[in-house]
Parts: C-alpha cells; structure tokens; sequence
C-alpha cells in the first residue's frame, strides 16, 4: 500500500461525496484510530432529524490517497443514511501527518460530545509517544486533564500496551506450537498409509512373481529413476530395522546385525 502523504491544498468551503472520504483508522497510522470518536446513537439520530443546510462543514486534509476525514464523523456518516449526494466540507494542509492528527484530537475536544476520560487519556498517549520530549504539563493542557493524571494514564498505558504485545507474542509462540505438532501428526499419518501401502504392494508383487522369472512385474514397471530412490529407500529402511528389531528377530529374518567397533578388540558384531 502506497505511504499517507499530506498535499498542499486549503479551501474554505467544498462540496464532497460523503462515500467518497477516508476514515483515519484506515490509515493505520500511530494513533490515528484513537483520534476517530466512535460513532454515538444518540448523537447520530438527532443529526438524522435535523436540516443537513444547518451543518458546520466538515473538516478534511488532501492526502496523495484522497481527501481524509479529520472531524464531523457523525454528520458524514447521516448524510451518508439520508443518501445526500454531497456535504459541505473544508479543506486544511498542514506541514506533517501528525499534526493532522493531532488536529483530529483536538475537534474531539473541543466541540461535540463531551469527551471521555478513555479519549483524553488517549490523546496524552499518543502526544508523549510522537513527541518524547514535550513536558508532561504541556500534554495535561493539550489533552484537558491534570499533570498528575497525565503521569498515572501513561503508567497505565504503558502497562496495557506491553501486556497485549506479551499475549499477541504468546498467541503466535502458540499458533507456531500448533502448527508444528499438526505437522508432525500429518507426517506420522503419511508414513502411516505409505507402509500399509508398501504391504499392499509387497502383496502384490509376491503373487505375481513366478518361478524363473522373478520381478517381472517390477521390472517392467519401474523406471531408472525409481530404482534408484527404491534403492535408496531400501538402504534407509534397513538401517532404520537393524536399530529398532530385536536381534533375535533379525536373525531370524536374516539380517546381520548391525557390527559394533570395540575400543580394545576392534569391529564386533552385536548379538
């Protein structure tokens, strides 16, 4: 996706589509979806019986991605209901993103709803990380709250943002777990359905061979290539029997054991 920038454009009044703006939480930009007040009922459907004419306009910024919506949510989300072709808008530039941003904010608290403590404690976030050095006095009297309560709602914060970013690791350190295991149990499964194959095909090609013409079947079946992996799977499969049947069943079957090298006597074999 193409990176947010701001255009140079001021206007004082425009009119606009109202499905044709951007929300800033589509932004995905630091904050920007705390700077979006949620929708209100209450809010919204007094504006839905009242005279759209009677509107402040709404506030956007020209961005190289369209025309991003800063304040008048709820009177863009009622046009949008009573279906009007277009609302009154005004266009603002400003140097940097965040100062848009903040901009947003700001018409939260400024005009409105009566803004929460959530919301404002929000703002205060948001302002200490984009500026780290603003003193915490200066981000009470933008936010509208007190110093102190500046102090505890980053502590808080803080405290939040680490606990979801320890789940959110704990969450794909589980999901990895998860996948690894059900990999595993779909690898036992295909080695599983190959060797009750391998005893389909062993069946098979015992019934077909016939004296004095052995491996007919195989020989007249199988490529270059497929001999070669058959060959090399034979060697893997033996190694892997000499280690996990019981000698006295090798014996039997006659396979050698597997020969073991003493420190003092040399190479022995393993009864």
């Amino acid at each position: 996706m193409q990176k947010l920038s701001l255009l140079p454009e001021d206007q004082p009044l425009v009119h606009i589509a109202p499905d044709a703006l951007l929300a800033l939480k589509d932004t995905h930009l630091e904050g920007a979806d705390q700077a979006q007040r949620s929708l209100l009922p209450s809010h919204l459907n007094a504006l839905l019986q009242s005279d759209p004419t009677t509107w402040p306009p709404i506030t956007l910024t020209m961005t190289n991605q369209g025309a991003l919506l800063l304040d008048g949510y709820h009177r863009t989300e009622a046009a949008k209901r009573l279906a009007l072709p277009t609302i009154d808008a005004t266009i603002r530039s400003f140097e940097h993103i965040e100062d848009a941003i903040e901009f947003a904010f700001q018409a939260n608290l400024s005009h409105g709803q009566p803004s929460s403590a959530h919301t404002r404690s929000a703002y205060a976030y948001w302002l200490h990380m984009t500026y780290p050095d603003l003193p915490q006095t200066e981000i009470a009297r933008r936010a509208g709250i007190k110093p102190s309560t500046v102090n505890v709602a980053l502590k808080r914060r803080m405290q939040r943002t680490l606990q979801e970013r320890q789940l959110t690791s704990s969450h794909i350190e589980e999901r990895w777990e998860a996948r690894q295991k059900q990999r595993e149990q779909e690898r036992a499964h295909a080695i599983r359905t190959y060797v009750r194959a391998s005893k389909q095909l062993y069946t098979a090609l015992r019934e077909l061979d016939t004296p004095g013409n052995r491996y007919w079947a195989l020989a007249e079946t199988v490529s270059e290539e497929e001999k070669v992996i058959l060959f090399r799977l034979f060697q893997f499969l033996q190694e892997f029997l000499k280690d996990n049947l019981p000698p006295n069943l090798l014996k039997e079957l006659g396979t050698p054991a597997r020969r073991t090298k003493s420190k003092d006597q040399g190479p022995t074999e393993e009864p």
